[in-house]
């Protein structure tokens, strides 16, 4: 991701990417700081534009059900977009 910055018309909050932290099957995490809030929070960018229609099916399950977590050992998901 080269913009500093996403798009804060896109998303409830504007955030501010540091670095990369690692690419897995469905994309890449991004270290991330929150401009309103300071908070570190994890971004992870998926890039559906290659991916057939079941794998993009698979993608958007994964982040559904990501969102139901509510563990302390299990990283909470805040928002899709």
């Amino acid at each position: 991701m080269s913009q500093k910055a996403l798009d804060a018309s896109k998303n409830k909050q504007k955030y501010t990417i540091r670095k990369e932290r690692g690419k897995g099957g469905f994309g890449t995490v991004y270290l991330a700081e929150g401009d309103a809030t300071k908070l570190e929070y994890a971004i992870k960018k998926v890039d559906i534009t290659s991916m057939d229609h079941f794998e993009r099916m698979d993608a958007k399950n994964e982040a559904a059900i990501m969102q139901k977590f509510d563990h302390p050992n299990i990283v909470k998901c805040h928002e899709i977009y």
